[in-house]
């Protein structure tokens, strides 16, 4: 597979064939003078990629992007590090935030519907929902403390 390296050494695309993707990005036009079969000097204009640019093959497939080429011009593949006590943070971080998103939703519909039996002096229904609410507050209370570990 060939690649197309930018001026930055980062691939911006690649294709099977190197004409065809020289092809498709030689925008720039250069002469050069070569020696003919008569041994004379002939200058001519030629289709070449811009500056910094260069195509390198790489066996295998690999996404756009996931290669570049070191200071010695050699095509190398992205490596990423990932922290994994970092993730695991974050990860915790995301957990605790969608209980407590999921915790103030129950919360918000438990008080709309204790406000109607309220209004309408439906005490049964309000002691329910009163338990209901200690229940939520207790499993909520479980639930955080088992992220939280």
């Amino acid at each position: 597979m060939f690649y197309l390296f930018d001026k930055d050494g980062n691939t911006a695309t690649f294709c099977p064939d190197y004409d065809r993707l020289f092809d498709m990005f030689a925008t720039a036009e250069k002469e050069v003078t070569e020696t003919d079969a008569d041994s004379a000097e002939v200058t001519k204009t030629v289709k070449c990629l811009p500056d910094g640019y260069s195509i390198k093959e790489y066996d295998g497939y690999i996404e756009p992007g996931m290669l570049y080429l070191d200071d010695a011009g050699e095509v190398k593949e992205r490596v990423f590090v990932v922290d994994e006590a970092e993730e695991a943070a974050r990860a915790k971080a995301l957990a605790l935030s969608e209980l407590d998103t999921q915790y103030a939703a129950d919360k918000q519909e438990l008080s709309a519907q204790y406000l109607d039996a309220a209004m309408s002096g439906d005490t049964d229904t309000m002691d329910a929902i009163k338990q209901e609410l200690a229940a939520l507050n207790a499993k909520y209370d479980a639930d955080y403390a088992e992220l939280n570990k």
